[in-house]
């Protein structure tokens, strides 16, 4: 029962630190305008700046680093390591053939969905694509990963040790395709089994710095379509 109300405590903790990182944001727009209107080209707008590309990198920066330090708050109240409620274990170098086998085939699939015009185009693609956006382009590529891999497979895979390794995958996979807000069910779809890559990688390895790994591959390649190359 007191584990429980110390999951519930830390489920409470880490919501607030998202919520609070728009905030954190918008302080920071406020106290150094300069630095980052001259990063942003908005002028002065908030709301103009959170809806460009710099702007939503900066908000997924603080919101990862707001919540990863709530995490790391949450392993202090519940008295668990860091290395466990972030799954930073050790692994086998040979634990990454099969993942990497199935992401290599998931990605197979996108660039037959890709060539023949049936992958989805997000719906700010025309604003990415070619922007050369180095901070946008970094932001997806690892900080996105790193942080992703470390609150799903790490933080919420760890919450759900009652669960079976399956069950687990798949609840976390699911999560993780919504989170995303994806704008068509195939783009769902695709998320979902990524997911399902990522979670059976975390499962076999036993660490997520596996997951982070291949989910940073993933990014760096769909970065470089998505900024530089496009469609």
């Amino acid at each position: 029962m007191a584990l429980s109300i110390m999951k519930i405590i830390s489920l409470i903790i880490i919501s607030i630190a998202f919520i609070l990182s728009v905030f954190l944001v918008e302080l920071f727009w406020q106290v150094c305008p300069l630095s980052l209107h001259n990063i942003c080209h908005q002028n002065g707008d908030f709301d103009i700046f959170l809806d460009s590309l710099n702007g939503q990198s900066i908000f997924y920066i603080t919101a990862a680093f707001s919540t990863t330090i709530a995490i790391v708050l949450c392993a202090f109240i519940q008295k668990v390591s860091i290395t466990s409620i972030f799954g930073l274990h050790r692994f086998n170098l040979n634990s990454l053939k099969i993942p990497l086998v199935f992401y290599f085939i998931y990605l197979l699939s996108l660039i037959i969905l890709m060539f023949f015009n049936y992958y989805p185009k997000p719906s700010n693609f025309e604003q990415i694509s070619g922007s050369n956006n180095i901070l946008y382009f970094f932001t997806i590529a690892f900080i996105g990963p790193v942080f992703e891999e470390l609150f799903f497979r790490g933080y919420i895979y760890h919450q759900l040790t009652k669960a079976t390794i399956k069950i687990r995958v798949l609840v976390i996979s699911l999560l993780f395709s919504v989170i995303h807000i994806p704008e068509s069910t195939i783009m769902f779809i695709l998320l979902f089994f990524l997911g399902i890559i990522l979670g059976g990688a975390r499962a076999a390895s036993g660490s997520t710095f596996v997951p982070i790994l291949i989910h940073m591959i993933n990014n760096i390649i769909f970065g470089i379509w998505l900024i530089f190359i496009g469609m």
